[in-house]
């Protein structure tokens, strides 16, 4: 798998290194042969003291919903609201995938909440998508 090298241009090497590194690891998360559980969400959720946001919109589909999310935050923007976004998946940089006001998750955030969870002792390891929508709910508890 390719880890991006969109970076924030006025990281440091060692920043650099250290996201390059905790991409890497968050793509190897795979749920293996393990089915498909929303148990193990819920308690990565619950390690992490996270919950999801009371007022959400949730856009599916097979083409478009990059675009309707785009035009749903625009919306909520003009009304003076604050959004998040978590999308799935990222065309070029991973950081699409994590917005607050249309501003990308830092680099940094990505490599501490990468740390935050591989520090968390689980009974079954999550999986990307898993890792990332918790990264998502983190990122938006804490802007």
């Amino acid at each position: 798998m390719t880890v991006e090298h969109t970076i924030n241009p006025n990281s440091d090497n060692h920043s650099e290194l250290a996201y390059r590194e905790s991409l890497s690891w968050l793509y190897r998360q795979t749920r293996g042969s393990e089915p498909r559980d929303p148990a193990r969400m819920a308690r990565l959720i619950e390690a992490l003291s996270l919950e999801m946001p009371a007022r959400s919109v949730h856009v599916v589909g097979t083409n478009g919903k990059g675009t309707v999310t785009s035009m749903i935050a625009a919306g909520v923007a003009a009304a003076g609201v604050d959004s998040g976004s978590f999308l799935s998946p990222h065309v070029e940089d991973f950081r699409e995938r994590i917005s607050v006001n249309g501003r990308p998750i830092d680099p940094q955030q990505v490599v501490e909440f990468v740390d935050l969870v591989r520090s968390v002792g689980l009974p079954s390891a999550p999986a990307f998508f898993e890792i990332t929508l918790a990264m998502a709910l983190h990122h938006f508890k804490r802007s």
